[in-house]
């Protein structure tokens, strides 16, 4: 625990509304993220009282307790104003834990005041895409119109709303490691992408999921994007899209396969295997959730060629599958009915992009498709 004059000088970089030295300081120390000395109101209460609302984002990311009290019995909830009240009242009833991607960093230099970047810079933003395009074999590349929608600013309302899921306590900077050092193509262990370049462009030779140990997995995550989807005749349509990492048995060199294979039913690892199973079907039917989407279109996601080693050495993918997401949709089922909504639609993903382009336009609009990334 920092010493007492430490706790002082942070609530007072917080009350003065200088969250750079707050984060510093918290970056130095992280259990100051609670204090509350003399009684004083903690760091949460004074962004929330300012409408902070991604500063309120990083600090719950820190472990920030949402449920603290002043000397007055207010929680930082009661004291919230603008933005600042939607993220208080989701970290209350959430069981994971959303931060807006583009700006759960929003830092602008060592010395000037934390603000969001509300308007990226695109042009920036489209030659690193063209930079990473580069990396990939050819075959496996993204398309390049997706670099000109960056370049020409036609996704900066979209951008807005681009969210990262992962599981309350995890590290969060392990968490922005594991969304930003991602590797372009790995097929069972097979890396269709320039490692060399890839390391001279942007710093890192391999994903962050292979700092993963047998003993320790980095965290699991999923990022939801409203995307623009285009179809070969040039055809453009609008998707509500969750991007979510599936765990990986396609090869005995995979992280997942070295941690978790071989298990049996019953047994610590498949027990383990389970809850991170519903942890990953829960960013999806949360995100449904968060964003007012009635259907939930899945893929079998960690399934097919992914599951071998399962299969082979565990009980199985059909059986995962069916113990973990069962209860996930039972425990949303739950929730909805105690909120006055109805159940979500759940149905197998149809193919993609021909679905985007024949369903009827308000079931797109409604929907949530599942990208098994």
């Amino acid at each position: 625990m920092a010493d007492l004059p430490s706790q002082h000088l942070f609530l007072d970089g917080a009350k003065q509304g200088d969250w750079n030295v707050v984060i510093k300081m918290l970056q130095e120390s992280p259990s100051l993220i609670n204090v509350q000395p003399s009684d004083r109101w903690s760091v949460l209460h004074q962004a929330a009282k300012e409408g902070q609302e991604y500063v309120c984002t990083e600090l719950l990311a820190r472990r920030a307790d949402p449920f603290a009290l002043t000397t007055s019995e207010e929680t930082p909830l009661q004291v919230a104003i603008g933005g600042a009240k939607k993220v208080l009242e989701a970290a209350m009833k959430m069981e994971v834990a959303p931060a807006p991607l583009l700006k759960s960093v929003p830092f602008h230099g060592d010395g000037g005041a934390l603000a969001p970047s509300d308007r990226p810079n695109w042009g920036v933003l489209a030659d690193e895409a063209q930079k990473m395009w580069c990396i990939y074999e050819r075959g496996y590349e993204f398309p390049e119109w997706s670099i000109m929608a960056l370049r020409s600013e036609s996704l900066t309302e979209l951008a807005k709303e681009v969210t990262l899921y992962y599981k309350k306590g995890d590290n969060v900077d392990d968490v922005k490691d594991a969304a930003r050092q991602r590797e372009p193509v790995n097929i069972a262990m097979a890396r269709c992408f320039d490692q060399a370049k890839l390391e001279v462009d942007f710093e890192y030779k391999w994903g962050a999921y292979a700092r993963s140990t047998k003993d320790k997995l980095m965290p699991n995550i999923a990022i939801y994007c409203q995307t623009p989807i285009r179809a070969r005749d040039g055809h453009e349509k609008q998707v509500h899209c969750i991007n979510v990492i599936g765990y990986a048995f396609d090869s005995p060199e995979q992280p997942d396969w070295q941690y978790f294979l071989p298990c049996k039913e019953g047994e610590k690892k498949w027990e383990e295997l389970v809850e991170c199973f519903k942890q990953m079907w829960r960013y999806i039917f949360q995100c449904a959730h968060d964003k007012g989407l009635k259907r939930i279109y899945l893929a079998d996601v960690g399934g097919g060629a992914f599951s071998d080693g399962i299969n082979s050495l565990g009980p199985g993918y059909s059986k995962l599958k069916a113990e973990s997401l069962e209860l996930v949709e039972a425990e949303f089922e739950e929730k909805r009915k105690a909120e006055g909504l109805e159940s979500f639609m759940v149905d197998q993903l149809p193919r993609i992009p021909d679905f985007a382009f024949t369903a009827d336009a308000q079931i797109i609009k409604e929907s949530l498709l599942v990208n098994a990334w």
